[in-house]
């Protein structure tokens, strides 16, 4: 299931960005039961773990939106390249992160299009990852 949300990052004045978010769930894990928690937390912006871009010291704060076409998200005329931005620091093809595993940190060429950051799947080539 995707869910859209709006976040913000408290760093930038105004600054809004449109998330979208899909539950993947592990197979020792019910499927319907984390959507509900996650939507029960979502509605009232809360969150297990506060949200970030890239790392902790851009930290988005977000708001549920249960209806997509009610609000949608207009373009904004922003064309950037960013550059190499973190994409997460835990080899994510594994299912158990312990807390022994050394880091294993993965960047993407970020570039914003119409003010939208696409974020690729952690198994495109696009995600640089460290040589075994």
């Amino acid at each position: 299931m995707d869910t859209l949300y709006f976040a913000h990052s408290g760093n930038a004045v105004g600054e809004r960005h449109l998330l979208r978010t899909h539950l993947q769930s592990v197979a020792t894990l019910a499927h319907g039961k984390l959507n509900a928690s996650f939507l029960r937390r979502a509605r009232g912006g809360k969150c297990f773990q506060q949200p970030y871009f890239g790392c902790r010291e851009f930290p988005a704060f977000f708001e549920y939106i249960d209806d997509p076409l009610a609000r949608p998200a207009h373009p904004v005329p922003l064309d950037q390249h960013i550059g190499f931005m973190l994409y997460d620091v835990f080899d994510l093809r594994k299912e158990v992160i312990q807390d022994n595993d050394k880091p294993f940190i993965t960047l993407f060429d970020a570039h914003l299009r119409r003010g939208v950051l696409d974020v690729p799947p952690f198994d495109h080539a696009a995600v640089r990852k460290p040589e075994h």
